[in-house]
């Protein structure tokens, strides 16, 4: 008798443990995103990469109401941001005044002044070191390079964009951002590289991968332990990459614009994928949840 019900009651649990597998089910809501500062829990938006031209008269008045000033012959301030001439057509982000940088920091990519034409292309190291001012920074279309502690410190930076001009990140070019819990990245060559958590810091809860990334890498978040959500827009084929989600104990939402569920191998090895839910488009929901690869997942839900 006590067999029979220890067998009853060993099957009752595989029941309901099978049943928190749901597929279609009113969507779990995400992360909630805002440009509210005042709300601690949010996470805040970063501005969109662009590309902002400054032109400069022969009196030293800036366009678009930009303020400028020179320091001398190769170095000159736009906005509060320290800039310097590094070739006949080059400029380097080196610094910042702390007096007169602004909150919402704007990166120009082209300078023209003097009769030449600069195009903004490297953030040097340290070069908005302890920024305390900054909340945001728009990091424009057409930068290469963010270097070695970038962004060191800078205690009340909440989000960043990288664009996808962006070909070299050093590992801690945002440590010690506090506050950075959201990057969006448009550079394929982020998308490729090992432990990407390592250039913005172990505190980022939402990465967000560009409709142009088909690919994340192998290892690119493995052992990231804080993020809890993951957002790729591609509609391609799409690659997850050998233990790109490896080991990642705080996911809780992944978001795929893919129509046709994709293999992921080893991707999640060592990850509870049971414990993830997943967002797909509403056309994809019947095949994500007859995969062989997605269906043990926690719930399959239609992206509202």
């Amino acid at each position: 008798m006590k067999s029979w019900r220890l067998c009853g009651l060993i099957v009752l649990s595989v029941v309901l443990s099978l049943s928190m597998t749901a597929c279609g089910d009113d969507e779990e809501e995400g992360p909630k995103t805002s440009q509210d500062n005042n709300n601690e829990n949010t996470i805040k938006e970063p501005p969109t990469p662009r590309s902002i031209v400054v032109n400069v008269d022969a009196n030293g008045k800036a366009s678009g109401g930009h303020s400028f000033s020179k320091i001398d012959d190769s170095n000159f301030l736009v906005d509060g941001v320290k800039y310097e001439v590094v070739s006949s057509n080059m400029l380097f982000v080196r610094g910042f005044d702390p007096e007169t940088i602004k909150e919402a920091v704007e990166i120009i990519s082209t300078l023209n002044y003097g009769g030449r034409s600069y195009s903004t292309y490297a953030i040097e190291n340290k070069a908005f070191y302890e920024c305390q001012k900054m909340t945001s920074v728009m990091i424009p279309d057409g930068l290469n390079q963010i270097h070695q502690g970038a962004f060191n410190n800078c205690p009340n930076l909440a989000a960043v964009a990288i664009p996808s001009s962006v070909q070299n990140i050093s590992e801690q070019a945002f440590i010690s951002c506090r506050s950075l819990l959201n990057v969006v990245i448009n550079s394929n060559w982020i998308a490729q590289k090992k432990f990407i958590y390592r250039m913005f810091g172990y505190q980022v809860q939402k990465f967000t991968f560009a409709e142009t990334i088909e690919r994340l890498g192998d290892s690119a978040f493995e052992q990231c332990g804080t993020m809890t959500t993951l957002v790729m827009k591609s509609t391609g084929v799409l690659y997850l990459g050998n233990s790109s989600l490896s080991q990642c104990s705080s996911l809780k939402h992944i978001y795929l614009y893919v129509t046709t569920p994709p293999t992921y191998g080893s991707a999640f090895e060592n990850t509870d994928i049971s414990k993830i839910q997943v967002h797909v488009p509403e056309s994809a929901v019947e095949a994500f949840c007859a995969s062989d690869y997605w269906m043990y997942f926690n719930r399959i839900v239609a992206i509202k």
